[in-house]
């Protein structure tokens, strides 16, 4: 009896993970990741990985359909201080409209930013 109760319960706890995952989405996900303030603050924040959580940003964004012609600002908040601006390769005068550029980075409450260009490519880091 002990064995089969403890047996029911195992694959209890088997199916509701399995269930979990099964219900995550790529755009539940992109939601954490564009609202995601910082990964940790005390960690060394690299350029590198700043370019890394770009390029995953970006895949999300290209996955959710998001227009980047224009090359919109994709987050304010890449990871602390630094945040993600889409430009055009070569850039263009629609690069330097404010409206396409980073609030955060413009207002100084972000100190870095990652550029890619429309395709994803990685243009400079600064």
């Amino acid at each position: 009896m002990k064995i089969l109760l403890i047996v029911l319960i195992v694959g209890g706890l088997i199916y509701g993970g399995y269930r979990l995952v099964q219900n995550n989405t790529v755009k539940d996900t992109a939601h954490f990741v564009y609202d995601t303030q910082a990964l940790d603050t005390k960690a060394a924040i690299t350029p590198d990985l700043a370019v890394l959580r770009a390029k995953e940003v970006y895949q999300l964004a290209v996955n959710s359909g998001d227009d980047l012609s224009q090359g919109p600002c994709l987050s304010n908040s890449l990871i602390s201080g630094w945040v993600l601006d889409i430009v055009h390769s070569p850039r263009t005068a629609v690069d330097d409209k404010p409206e396409n550029q980073c609030s955060a980075y413009r207002e100084g409450a972000a100190k870095h930013f990652v550029e890619l260009d429309t395709e994803g490519n990685f243009v400079r880091a600064e």
